[in-house]
């Protein structure tokens, strides 16, 4: 027993890495929604839960969620995102608001909402097990006279 005390602490001050509960402001749990859905709680009430999720990788990498399609080419430090899935580098931080080389963005198809400078979010690439992409979200988007919010928004986004 006296071997293992030493041990121990030997263990815990090397520093093994801990997934942190939160990456930019998001829970890290793992999403409790069937593959291939998506949901989030609406500012205007209406319903979110449900719907269709799919994903796809490359220059202009996106996660679809319903008519909801957020941009993750990019993570908060420019980093291809589709690299960093490919490392197994998670989580991953998605930063949402005017589309750069270290921001994504969102649009709800079908309407003009959409992220901007002022209306931001993010996305939280929490895994990816057999081509579906796990994660989390939070976004506010505006059409230049009202706000809509996506909060406590979870996928399990199937790859296109």
């Amino acid at each position: 027993m006296t071997a293992i005390a030493p041990l121990a602490a030997l263990v815990g001050a090397a520093g093994c890495p801990v997934f942190p509960s939160e990456v930019c402001g998001i829970s890290t749990a793992a999403p409790d929604v069937a593959d291939g859905t998506g949901e989030a709680t609406r500012s205007d009430g209406d319903d979110f839960t449900g719907q269709d999720a799919s994903w796809a990788p490359g220059s202009s990498g996106s996660v679809t969620i319903g008519l909801l399609d957020m941009i993750i080419a990019k993570d908060e430090t420019g980093t291809d995102t589709e690299q960093l899935i490919a490392d197994g580098a998670f989580p991953i931080c998605v930063r949402l608001a005017e589309r750069s080389e270290t921001r994504g963005s969102a649009l709800l198809n079908g309407g003009a909402f959409q992220s901007n400078a002022d209306h931001t979010g993010a996305v939280a690439i929490i895994d990816e097990q057999g081509g579906v992409l796990l994660g989390r979200f939070a976004v506010d988007l505006s059409d230049g006279s009202g706000n809509l919010s996506f909060t406590d928004g979870q996928f399990k986004a199937s790859r296109r």
